[in-house]
């Protein structure tokens, strides 16, 4: 089925770049650009099930890609067609924040770049990049706020089974009582089944001594960005052998803790 689809942008991509037709323009996007939002709703729907018995820091990670996640399938959902400049545009505001963003027509290979720009007034408030590909079911993602940085992408399982996540967020800002641990730093591994039958994460809250912050860190990652592991147990390792695990089994339940025994 994927050689299909592959197939299928190939033929839609050449024929709106030779015709421009607002119709297929609008069957691409809502055909092809999906993804966003299939990832969305099975992460929401395993927030519903197990969110609020989830323990910091697997809930305080979570709770993030839940929101970055809605955020990038709200971008692709309602993103309108601009045939002057042959790209989808989504805008929103909000009183004087204006967030507008860019998902660039598709080459032949069916990626799709992503640019974003939030603005209050004339003040840059943060901006992010991002890529979508149709084929892998694949999207990686950076950003910076004044309040966090995160690093994000997601591929779905060769066999379409589910999706693989990998996440690293730092919070920036300064916590009320500096006294009081509380982390910033979150790197997270997760592997979910579409059918909301399984879901595994692991959670690093510090980086390790070799790249000991944001960019060095994310510099070195293994992307998985068109690039789907084999297996969950191949890729479950961690950057630091102290970190929280959380597993759900549909019918056995939640179980979660700090260094989980192998899967």
């Amino acid at each position: 089925m994927k050689r299909v689809r592959i197939f299928f942008v190939i033929v839609l991509a050449s024929v709106f770049m030779m015709s421009c037709s607002e119709s297929t323009i609008s069957d691409l996007l809502n055909n092809e650009l999906n993804g966003p939002n299939e990832y969305y709703e099975m992460m929401d729907g395993y927030w519903v099930t197990i969110g609020g018995s989830l323990n910091s820091p697997a809930q305080d990670i979570y709770a993030e890609l839940i929101s970055v996640a809605g955020m990038l399938d709200e971008f692709f959902g309602n993103a309108e067609w601009d045939s002057e400049n042959s790209r989808w545009v989504y805008q929103y505001t909000n009183d004087t924040v204006v967030t507008t963003v860019y998902v660039m027509a598709g080459s032949e290979s069916g990626e799709f770049d992503v640019e974003w720009t939030v603005y209050d007034g004339d003040t840059l408030l943060w901006d992010g990049t991002g890529s979508y590909h149709t084929g892998s079911d694949s999207l990686k993602t950076v950003f910076t706020t004044s309040g966090r940085k995160v690093w994000f992408q997601f591929v779905k399982s060769t066999d379409d089974t589910g999706y693989f996540t990998y996440i690293v967020y730092e919070d920036l800002t300064v916590p009320d009582a500096p006294e009081v641990f509380v982390p910033s730093v979150f790197i997270a591994k997760i592997w979910a089944e579409t059918d909301l039958t399984q879901l595994n994460g692991r959670v690093n809250i510090q980086y390790p001594a070799a790249t000991p912050s944001f960019e060095t860190f994310t510099a070195a990652a293994e992307e998985i960005y068109n690039n789907p592991p084999t297996s969950w147990e191949t890729w479950n390792t961690m950057p630091l052998g102290d970190f929280y695990y959380f597993d759900y089994v549909s019918g056995v339940g939640l179980s979660q803790g700090w260094a989980a025994p192998a899967l």
